[in-house]
């Protein structure tokens, strides 16, 4: 019996998983729409990608951890999760709020001459 147990404990632990993943759901924070297309970027990895059609995200074979994950859509602020965990064997989800941010740019003055 004490064998069967052990068996089974080492063969738990030779299948448990090695790697986490992260899914979520991007909105816009005044219509409360789903926003598609937004850059999601798991900083200080080659991880990343994109929401879908519906806003929805997710990434895996995340190694655990704790990373900053950075939000990004033009036409947006960016936003930024700090010291977000991932656990190995687990999903973490969240949802993340995108404010609306005018995009600045630098006035242009442009004179012709009439001479040239």
């Amino acid at each position: 019996m004490k064998n069967i147990i052990y068996n089974s404990l080492f063969l738990t632990l030779i299948f448990s998983g090695t790697t986490g993943k992260l899914n979520g759901l991007v909105f816009d924070l005044n219509t409360q729409e789903p926003i598609s297309g937004c850059n999601v970027v798991i900083e200080s990895t080659d991880l990343g990608t994109a929401t879908d059609s519906d806003g929805y995200f997710f990434i895996m074979n995340i190694n655990p951890g704790r990373y900053n994950v950075k939000f990004s859509m033009i036409g947006y602020s960016d936003y930024v999760v700090n010291e977000m965990e991932i656990n190995s064997d687990l999903t973490t989800g969240i949802s993340i709020p995108m404010e609306v941010s005018a995009i600045k740019g630098t006035e242009v003055i442009v004179v012709a001459d009439e001479n040239k």
